[in-house]
């Protein structure tokens, strides 16, 4: 089971935030749930029926300043969970029933405050060919009610599976500072480079990690696998010769492979070689004269 999150951001006019699930009808099923929401801000979880929340892990609620949860019109077990944690100013609680009789498991109730969270989500996995930059994004949520700002770190796992390359994988600059308001989100682009030499197959992890400027206990991380697969044609490399195949006056012009055919290395060094032996009048493995015969 998945966990939960919802929350409200911090506002200074209008009404007090206001998260509701409310109902004989309302089921929440998952492992965690964690509950977020700014000054003021009412949770209402009113007139549930037993069982209405059923967590494989721990209810956690923080609301700001003046904050409320409300367990209104409430009968019999309502909460099953491993932990019940409720961070708020007021509780208020159908008339001669505690809280101990809502709730399954632990219970701990504490006053009001600000919490910071955040997470952070990459694709699975992304692919391109050796040489190639691939591009994509990260998702970063702001789980808090207050705006926070974040530095960006990456990091590159070991190579895998076809084999690792000689030359550097590298992580365009990321930015030095990304601010994301409360409750809120943002993609942040990302740019991959993969080595010229990368093997077909191979596999680079690459590890994403956003660091609070405001509560350092906030490191959402996330990782990607950047697959190395073959492009489907070779890349070329023009040259012309006077002293081709036939007649020295025919010019010709030839396409020189920049990598190898399985994709495996880059071939600088063999395409000047074959331009030798295109002057000794070798025929190269693929030509298209200029000219006819």
């Amino acid at each position: 089971k998945g966990d939960i999150f919802l929350g409200t951001g911090d506002t200074s006019t209008g009404p007090p935030p206001l998260i509701s699930l409310s109902g004989p009808g309302t089921v929440i099923a998952g492992g965690d749930l964690t509950i977020s929401g700014g000054t003021l801000a009412v949770v209402e979880l009113n007139g549930l029926g037993p069982g209405a929340i059923n967590l494989d892990g721990v209810f956690f609620l923080a609301v700001g300043p003046g904050g409320e949860l409300s367990l209104l019109d409430n009968k019999g077990l309502i909460f099953i969970a491993g932990q019940f944690i409720a961070n708020a100013d007021k509780v208020t609680l159908p008339p001669g029933t505690s809280l101990g009789a809502l709730v399954s498991g632990p219970v701990t109730v504490q006053g009001s405050f600000f919490r910071y969270d955040a997470r952070l989500f990459l694709p699975g996995q992304v692919v391109g060919v050796p040489g190639s930059r691939v591009n994509f994004s990260a998702l970063l949520v702001n789980l808090g009610p207050l705006a926070d700002s974040y530095q960006l770190v990456g990091t590159f796992g070991v190579e895998t599976a076809g084999g690792a390359s000689a030359g550097a994988w590298t992580l365009a600059d990321l930015p030095a500072i990304v601010p994301v308001p409360g409750s809120t989100s943002t993609f942040i682009p990302l740019t991959v480079t993969i080595p010229v030499d990368a093997v077909i197959g191979s596999r680079q992890p690459l590890t994403i990690t956003a660091l609070s400027y405001t509560d350092g206990s906030v490191q959402p991380a996330a990782w990607v696998v950047i697959g190395v697969r073959d492009g489907g044609e070779r890349i070329f490399l023009p040259y012309i010769s006077f002293n081709g195949v036939g007649s020295a006056e025919i010019p010709r012009l030839y396409y020189l492979p920049l990598v190898s055919a399985d994709r495996s290395a880059d071939t600088i060094v063999g395409v000047e070689a074959a331009k030798e032996a295109i002057e000794e009048t070798q025929e190269p493995d693929i030509w298209l004269p200029l000219v006819g015969e």
